[in-house]
C-alpha cells in the first residue's frame, strides 16, 4: 500500500509537460516540496527547482515515486543545496523569534515551488525558455500548488522571486516590491542577483514576525 497522499501521488506521477516542445525543456522528475512543508506556519514558495537538485544527486532519481518522495521529504537532514542557505538569512533575528527554531531555519519553514520540475534547454534554465513555455508549464502546476497551500495551511507565505509574487498577485511589480511587500498573509520578496542589504534583510525578517505573531 502507498504511502503518499493522493495528492503527493499525483505530482509524482505528473507527465502534463512531457508532450510537445515541453519535453524538451522538462526531462526530470517532479519534486513535490523540499522538507515536509506539513505543519509549518510559514511556506515559502519559490518558482521552480534546479536541475542541479538532480545532476548532483541532492534528491533521488529513482523511477519509484516512493523513493522519491522520501528523499524529498527528508531533504534537509543531509546536505543540501546553496540557494536554500541564503534563504536562511531572512529567518534570523526576529522571524528567528517568531518562528521558535533551534537548529535550522528548515525545523519550522517548509518550502515548494510554483512548478515543481526543474526546467532546462541548450541555453540554460528558466531565463532561457521560451514565454510560452513558461506560461504552459506554470498553468499545469498551479493547481498543485492550489492544493498544497490548501492542506498545509501556513499562516504566512513568503513568494520567492517575481514569477512567484505574481502568481498571488498578477499587478505586482518588482520596482515596486519593498513599498508593497506584505499583502497579508503572503510576503513579497524579489531575487536580486547581488543580494540584500541588510535594511532590507531586517525588513522581510520584521515582516515574517509580525505576519505569524498577529
Amino acid at each position: 500500500m502507498s504511502s503518499l497522499s493522493e495528492l503527493e501521488h499525483r505530482v509524482h506521477t505528473c507527465t502534463l509537460c512531457k508532450i510537445g516542445d515541453l519535453k524538451e525543456v522538462v526531462k526530470h522528475y517532479p519534486i513535490h516540496s523540499f522538507g515536509n512543508p506539513h505543519g509549518k506556519e510559514l511556506l515559502v514558495v519559490g518558482l521552480n527547482p534546479s536541475t542541479r537538485e538532480y545532476e548532483d544527486n541532492y534528491v533521488s532519481s529513482s523511477k519509484d515515486p516512493e523513493k522519491r518522495h522520501d528523499s524529498q521529504m527528508n531533504y534537509f537532514q543531509h546536505g543540501y543545496y546553496g540557494f536554500f542557505t541564503k534563504l536562511e538569512k531572512f529567518f534570523q533575528g526576529e522571524a528567528k523569534t517568531a518562528l521558535k527554531w533551534v537548529n535550522t531555519p528548515w525545523e519550522k519553514v517548509g518550502f515548494t515551488d510554483l512548478t515543481k520540475c526543474p526546467t532546462r534547454n541548450e541555453k540554460g534554465q528558466w531565463t532561457q525558455i521560451k514565454t510560452s513555455q513558461k506560461r504552459l508549464i506554470i498553468n499545469n502546476c498551479q493547481q498543485y500548488l492550489v492544493e498544497q497551500i490548501d492542506q498545509i495551511k501556513p499562516k504566512a507565505i513568503l513568494a520567492y522571486g517575481a514569477d512567484a509574487c505574481r502568481c498571488f498577485y498578477p499587478g505586482y511589480k518588482q520596482d515596486d516590491a519593498f513599498t508593497t511587500m506584505k499583502k497579508k498573509p503572503v510576503i513579497l520578496v524579489p531575487q536580486r542577483q547581488g543580494g540584500y542589504p541588510i535594511q532590507i534583510i531586517q525588513i522581510i525578517q520584521h515582516q515574517i514576525a509580525e505576519t505569524l505573531l498577529e
